[in-house]
């Protein structure tokens, strides 16, 4: 590969460089040739190289603005991450509620057929107590179920753009 041919793939790979750092990637290497130099790199690796070292030169914006807002943004992601620990708490303490009552009816069914044999209404109204109980927590089991399917997906959605936006 002659030089021409050379500098005209190099151009076309740092063409997305700004106007400045084109010039003096491409001034670099026409002054290197017209002194005679015998380049001993492809295109490819040239290009490389001078991206590299213009991304070492210039750090991005995004990098600054993430340093200089760390004494807001830190405290911040500390409190979200606070709430969603509390949330999942109060999910976890919700979930042992209803064991609790779903528990506490089959033990009145229990109780009340122990205590037939003394007092029929007080059974009669101990079984029916516990179905309901044993009810009301079957039903609170699949509303907790759902709650917890819409908070973890309000979170990945939430976590999902707020991470799709500072990648971006």
């Amino acid at each position: 590969m002659d030089n021409q041919e050379f500098m005209a793939r190099l151009k076309k790979l740092i063409r997305k460089l700004p106007h400045e750092e084109y010039n003096e990637a491409v001034n670099y290497y026409e002054q290197f040739f017209a002194d005679g130099g015998q380049i001993n790199e492809t295109p490819e690796q040239a290009a490389k190289n001078i991206l590299a070292d213009y991304t070492l030169k210039k750090p991005s914006p995004n990098a600054i603005w993430i340093l200089l807002s760390l004494p807001v943004s830190l405290p911040l992601a500390i409190v979200a991450l606070s709430i969603v620990f509390v949330g999942y708490a109060l999910l976890l303490s919700f979930f042992a509620l209803a064991i609790a009552i779903t528990g506490a009816g089959v033990g009145s069914v229990f109780g009340g057929f122990a205590v037939m044999a003394q007092h029929f209404p007080t059974m009669m109204f101990m079984v029916g107590t516990g179905l309901i109980e044993f009810a009301l927590g079957l039903l609170s089991f699949n509303g907790i179920i759902k709650l917890a399917g819409l908070i973890n997906e309000g979170l990945s959605t939430v976590f999902s753009k707020l991470i799709r936006r500072s990648w971006q």
